[in-house]
């Protein structure tokens, strides 16, 4: 396959769902990716006009971090974690 680019374009009424579609998007395409490219995502500038403020730099592939119980998560997945 000769591909070299995807553009992902994700519409919606709730942006915070639509950058979460996103960042999964990009980061399942971007695993198949070869050599350099392998896990490589650049993100897009979406320029709003008339009102610069609104502008984004889309995805940004932030993470957070938190705390669970070991006990808890065994539970609902159905195996046995240390």
């Amino acid at each position: 396959m000769d591909t070299k680019n995807v553009f992902i374009e994700i519409t919606g009424t709730d942006l915070t769902k639509c950058k979460i579609c996103l960042s999964i998007l990009a980061a399942q395409f971007s695993e198949h990716c070869e050599g350099d490219s392998k896990f490589k995502i650049e993100p897009v500038e979406v320029i709003y006009e008339g009102d610069a403020s609104q502008n984004l730099l889309e995805p940004k592939l932030k993470y957070d971090t938190f705390e669970v119980e070991i006990e808890y998560i065994s539970k609902l997945l159905g195996i046995k974690l240390s």
